[in-house]
């Protein structure tokens, strides 16, 4: 009799610990120790408040390499992302837990006004109202949480570059403005000079006056293309500030120059290969992709049953009772279906914006290219062509000027026209600066040398 109380009790004992176990089980996919590693890296710069950060200031004269590092840290989209992520990663374990626990009853019988041992029960069992899935099930879902978070990581690696982008592009219109304001403040000064021998010819006779207002009325132009520029340029500054993710009046230098990028041979080809392969937008489909499909599995498994455990003594130790339930979820198959259904749609939906997006990254990199291949023929021809036929026709006329045969306008004219090709050049430079810092984020920073 002894014996069989306490193989009763060794088999209570077991249905007790089981149904602890499941109900408190916690499924952690593979990958997820990598990604929580990776999240502690690169979230270095966010660990404290943005209020509380200790950095190193930005220098005032920061090139481009020193903004981008700095905005980086400081942009608020990338952290935002960044922080997304992190959710997406604290939701793994969620998805991988039971929704049930382990729940402790007591119940006792009062007779006659009295509560004996024999009428007390103590008993352990899964919460109610929410069975043991089976462990398959919490794999599934740990697994489509877990490539969720991967995608998540991929909208942030792709803020960082489209960050990156934002701040050269930023800086080059800075830098290109500035650059243009110091052209037409030289463009300026000739025409002030074009109008003052104008007057002159005018003076004695051998210029009409209506040559004379058109200087007048182009020098009124550049004047007020001058004031433009100036509230232009500090306009650059705030967005610039913006895009850095500082105060948009803080103070900043006035950039020297456009970032011109040095290039290689820019092969289309080998361009959409690194963008297939490195292309933060794509791994983040292809991780959607397999969510869905764990998705897919999940909802499958619906018809696999459910259960439920629980075990009971009386405090005297005579009376043990085990109890089990199976939930039949048969019934339920309209609501199954289209849950699978539904997991197929998001993975053909997924497949086709994989398709677009595919399409779109070889359109702008082929555009892309062929516009800088465009711009440096364009760039070659006025540096190496245009500008020094021009600097030769300024020498030969001053020449003939010093020898009484040539004239003060026509010098003038000459160094106008180099003026307009430095401006042109200065277009082209800018141009090919924002092209190659927007290739730089299709492929994820492996254009530049």
């Amino acid at each position: 009799m002894r014996l069989q109380y306490r193989i009763t009790r060794m088999m209570l004992t077991s249905v007790a610990a089981t149904a602890m176990m499941l109900a408190g089980c916690t499924v952690h996919p593979a990958g997820e120790r990598q990604q929580l590693q990776a999240a502690r890296r690169l979230g270095e710069a966010y660990k404290a408040p943005y209020a509380h950060r200790r950095q190193p200031p930005l220098p005032a004269a920061a090139t481009p390499r020193e903004l981008v590092a700095w905005g980086l840290r400081n942009n608020p989209a990338v952290e935002a992302a960044y922080w997304n992520w992190v959710q997406a990663l604290d939701y793994v374990p969620q998805a991988g837990t039971q929704a049930t626990a382990p729940m402790l009853n007591a119940g006792a019988a009062i007779n006659s006004g009295s509560v004996s041992a024999a009428g007390t029960t103590l008993g352990l069992s899964n919460m109610a109202g929410a069975d043991i899935q089976w462990p398959g099930k919490l794999d599934a879902q740990a697994r489509a949480a877990l490539a969720r978070a991967g995608a998540a990581e991929e909208v942030f690696l792709q803020r960082r570059f489209a960050a990156r982008r934002d701040i050269l592009l930023a800086y080059n219109r800075w830098a290109w403005r500035v650059a243009s304001d110091e052209l037409l403040l030289q463009t300026h000064t000739l025409i002030k000079a074009m109008r003052a021998f104008a007057v002159a010819d005018v003076q004695v006779g051998q210029m009409n006056t209506d040559e004379l207002l058109k200087t007048q009325e182009r020098l009124a132009q550049h004047r007020i293309l001058m004031a433009q520029l100036a509230y232009a340029c500090r306009e650059d500054r705030y967005k610039l500030n913006e895009v850095l993710g500082r105060d948009v009046h803080a103070p900043m230098h006035r950039p020297a120059a456009i970032a011109v990028p040095r290039l290689g041979v820019l092969s289309i080809r080998t361009l959409v290969t690194l963008a297939l392969k490195h292309n933060a937008a794509l791994h983040g489909l292809n991780k959607q992709i397999a969510a869905a499909r764990q998705d897919l599995l999940r909802a499958k498994m619906h018809y696999i049953p459910n259960f439920d455990v629980g075990a009971a003594t009386s405090l005297d130790g005579l009376m043990q009772n085990v109890s089990g339930a199976l939930v039949l979820p048969w019934i339920k198959y309209e609501a199954f279906n289209a849950a699978i259904a539904q997991a197929r749609a998001e993975i053909a939906a997924a497949s086709a914006e994989l398709r677009s997006q595919q399409l779109d990254i070889g359109t702008r990199l082929a555009v892309d290219v062929q516009m800088i291949r465009s711009d440096r023929a364009q760039l070659r021809l006025f540096e190496h062509r245009v500008l020094p036929r021009l600097n030769e026709m300024l020498l030969l006329v001053r020449a003939q000027y010093q020898t009484g045969s040539g004239s003060a306008a026509d010098q003038l004219n000459i160094q106008m026209s180099q003026l307009d090709t430095r401006q042109a050049m200065l277009d082209l430079q800018r141009q090919i600066a924002d092209r190659v810092a927007d290739l730089d984020a299709i492929v994820d920073g492996k254009v530049e040398r």
